[in-house]
């Protein structure tokens, strides 16, 4: 059988002259933009995250690579940390407030590794 097949890769576009206040809304405008309005382009061999793989009329599968699968992990992931972590904190404030403060240790070193990787991931 003979497919079409569709690949969702990262690439690297260039827009150049971008007037902004910052780096941040350079990025952002930039971002917002089509391919076509690029002035470079280039595939730097980037990480392919998902195929289109059509295999009727109308008719398509979505394949995840590992680095697509990767992404929506991480989506899924910073949404439940977003849940979970105030629970984890406030157990850990009431149990070191009534026992041992050494067993909470590492689980409150844990709760702060999660909350930084949390302020970087919602940046």
């Amino acid at each position: 059988m003979k497919y079409r097949v569709h690949v969702y890769r990262e690439m690297r576009l260039v827009f150049d002259n971008i007037e902004a206040d910052s780096v941040r809304e350079a990025a952002d405008i930039a971002g917002g933009r089509h391919f076509d309005d690029c002035d470079d382009w280039s595939d730097c061999e980037g990480e392919s995250l998902y195929a289109l793989v059509d295999h009727a009329p109308h008719e398509g599968t979505f394949i995840d690579f590992e680095a697509g699968r990767m992404l929506n992990a991480a989506r899924k992931l910073v949404t439940v940390l977003h849940k979970l972590l105030p629970e984890v904190d406030s157990e850990i404030e009431q149990r070191q407030h009534g026992g041992n403060d050494e067993d909470w240790t590492e689980l409150k070193r844990l709760s702060d590794e999660a909350h930084a990787a949390m302020r970087e991931a919602t940046v």
